[in-house]
């Protein structure tokens, strides 16, 4: 295993497939290597290159309105309890929006999704690596700063309790997911 120095001192560690996937501008590299991936690490590889991190302009994450208020009057997010034990915060790709809130916040009527722009996180230690189902997820090493939202919409619960996204996050899913096909 080899190690990524990430931004703001972190280190990860780096494995079979399974490893860090670095946002262009958001590391230091501990090695060399192609997208993230030191050339020990690579060494051992078939021809084959590891994914290219995605790029989509914008990255989200649901919260509450409350964490919201407080994060807004502080000028900083720390996270959600989950954040703070998993060491990141969580955040999702518009194509990830629907699932994060089916899996861990079905029929929560107190929900508001924020936007913030990928390139801006990437300086501030945005990350993507394997989660649900090995596909690859935002991850901020760092606070996320309130000031750099571009948007935040309530989020509404339809007739049958599932969360209604935003005109603009369903567009930029399916942009993201006619890109991937």
């Amino acid at each position: 295993m080899a190690l990524l120095r990430l931004a703001r001192g972190h280190w990860r560690g780096i494995g079979a497939w399974g490893g860090a996937i670095v946002a262009p501008g958001a590391t230091d590299l501990a090695l060399g290597g192609w997208a993230g991936y030191p050339d020990a690490i690579m060494s051992d590889r078939s021809a084959s290159s590891p994914p290219a991190p995605p790029q989509p302009r914008f990255v989200y994450k649901i919260m509450t309105a409350d964490e919201w208020a407080a994060a807004r009057g502080a000028g900083r997010y720390d996270g959600a309890a989950i954040d703070r034990a998993d060491g990141f915060v969580h955040l999702s790709a518009a194509d990830q929006v629907a699932g994060t809130l089916a899996a861990h916040f079905a029929g929560r009527a107190d929900l508001v999704l924020v936007a913030f722009a990928a390139a801006d996180l990437a300086a501030a230690g945005l990350v993507w690596e394997p989660s649900r189902g090995g596909a690859l997820f935002p991850h901020l090493y760092g606070r996320l700063d309130p000031a750099r939202a571009c948007a935040t919409w309530p989020l509404a619960l339809d007739g049958a309790g599932r969360h209604v996204l935003p005109g603009a996050v369903a567009a930029d899913a399916d942009s993201a997911q006619g890109a991937a096909s």
